[in-house]
């Protein structure tokens, strides 16, 4: 029986909660939802909680968009009520006008932060860590993907078994291809591809 991987995680550099362009508020979110994914007794609990955050702040943000859409058009139908936005709204805390896909890095690596962990020993883990914005994360994940076979199937295994993390995934891939496309066109240097090693789904 092959023995189980695990990955060191480096020291994190440049850490998302200690900028001065956080806002105090959002940090006070920030470790809140931490918290949420921290209560799970393992990877598998914690990624399914890691994604009900993403999805929660992806409605928040749609319900945000919304309602300056009806401030500038009085006429158009009102936004629904979300218990999450009307929270957010009741605070000090400003709803981004951007996509969640834009920001999930930063805010998947601020909760990655805030539980501390050293190692990476699980395909969920490995997962959620190459979502986030730090390279110390996300290299760590891909690490532990890309140390096995057997790990490499178990994380395409993942990715047929739950649309929801794959959907964040793509995005994410997506997005990383475009900036090394952009990246690579400013330089005069051909088109690039994602940023992470490892697998594509």
């Amino acid at each position: 029986m092959a023995k189980p991987t695990v990955v060191t995680i480096d020291a994190i550099s440049d850490p998302i909660l200690a900028k001065a362009e956080i806002p105090a508020p959002m940090g006070e979110v920030l470790r809140t939802l931490a918290g949420r994914v921290a209560a799970g007794s393992n990877w598998k609990v914690r990624k399914k909680a890691l994604i009900d955050v993403v999805e929660g702040l992806d409605a928040m943000m749609a319900v945000g968009e919304a309602e300056a859409a009806f401030v500038d058009d009085p006429d158009a139908d009102p936004p629904l009520d979300d218990p999450e936005a009307d929270a957010a709204a009741d605070g000090d805390l400003d709803v981004p006008e951007f996509d969640v896909v834009d920001v999930l890095p930063a805010y998947v690596g601020a909760i990655l932060e805030v539980l501390g962990e050293t190692t990476v020993a699980s395909v969920e883990q490995a997962a959620c860590y190459i979502l986030s914005a730090h390279p110390e994360h996300q290299k760590a994940g891909w690490d532990w993907i890309d140390a096995d076979y057997g790990n490499w199937r178990a994380f395409k295994k993942l990715l047929r078994a739950d649309r929801r993390y794959a959907f964040y995934y793509d995005e994410i891939e997506a997005l990383a291809t475009a900036d090394a496309d952009a990246d690579a066109e400013a330089e005069g240097t051909g088109g690039g591809g994602p940023g992470g090693g490892g697998p594509r789904a």
